[in-house]
């Protein structure tokens, strides 16, 4: 290989790199008269609640004014999955899924918290626990 095959697969994997998907590893939450750091680690679920998103944390929960689809495009797809139209649930955070009505799962967080993953909303818990893109 010579020089110029060596640059170009150089400034090709400098693209690759650049364009990779980033995901957020901190959210910087205001709160009353400070600001915190939550790891996104830390997330156990989030909730649309109107204008606003709730997230639900290790050390509690926070309001922010954002909407979860904003959110949720900074949020890894390997770590978080839309479970219904107002709640994004940490994957390893659930420990069970229960068959519900209507073919609505029942799920079981690890901190005790049940939500509901809608049938709408199915065919990414398939996509999710088939590891497809």
């Amino acid at each position: 290989m010579d020089l110029g095959e060596r640059e170009q697969r150089a400034r090709t994997l400098l693209y690759e790199l650049k364009h990779l998907p980033r995901y957020l590893e901190w959210l910087l939450v205001h709160d009353r008269r400070r600001l915190l750091l939550i790891k996104v680690d830390e997330i156990t679920w989030l909730e649309a609640q109107g204008n606003y998103v709730r997230i639900y944390h290790d050390r509690g929960s926070h309001l922010i004014r954002e909407s979860l689809g904003a959110i949720e495009s900074h949020l890894d797809p390997k770590r978080f999955l839309r479970i219904h139209r107002s709640v994004v649930v940490g994957l390893k955070r659930i420990v069970e899924l229960r068959p519900s009505q209507h073919s609505d799962y029942r799920v079981l967080l690890d901190n005790g918290t049940q939500l509901i993953w809608s049938r709408t909303y199915r065919a990414s818990l398939e996509k999710a626990v088939n590891h497809k893109p």
